[in-house]
């Protein structure tokens, strides 16, 4: 499971790294997760109040998968 950051969220400024390559996407994930069971995917942005350093509008991705049985 990921709760994490999306690519354009330096864009916001509102916490998380500036770092682009440090954040996610949707193709990055299931690329990294081939022959996984995709659950829950969500590529969104949502008003975050979670301190001085992450708060207001983010850009957030969730994804959630199940590892192949063997």
């Amino acid at each position: 499971m990921i709760h994490g950051f999306a690519r354009r969220q330096p864009r916001y400024g509102t916490g998380g790294p500036g770092i682009v390559e440090q954040l996610y996407d949707l193709d990055l994930l299931r690329d990294a997760f081939p022959r996984w069971e995709v659950l829950h995917q969500a590529d969104y942005d949502a008003d975050l109040d979670e301190g001085a350093g992450h708060s207001g509008r983010a850009a957030l991705i969730d994804f959630v998968v199940r590892k192949p049985a063997r």
